[in-house]
């Protein structure tokens, strides 16, 4: 049984960046905002070559910290939980 390697495959539908019932879909979190209010998140924001506040995607402790700070900053859930959690790891 051959595969033929010049075969191309279908392309998938693009998809939304985020679910449409998403919070944040059409109003993402002002990172440099939350970093001026909440100290423990600034070192996890740089600004991009436009100027815009970024996060790392990658750094588990990054996205640790946001989740911590979007629970406290828009409902007021201080969970010390979230120090615990483990995403995609």
């Amino acid at each position: 049984m051959s595969m033929n390697k010049n075969k191309k495959r279908k392309r998938k539908e693009e998809r939304p960046a985020t679910h449409l019932r998403n919070k944040y879909s059409e109003n993402p979190p002002d990172f440099a905002h939350l970093a001026s209010l909440y100290p423990s998140f600034e070192p996890f924001v740089f600004f991009s070559r436009d100027g815009r506040p970024r996060v790392d995607w990658t750094d588990f402790n990054a996205t640790r910290e946001l989740t911590r700070v979007l629970l406290l900053h828009d409902h007021r859930l201080n969970c010390g939980c979230v120090e615990n959690l483990r995403f995609c790891h």
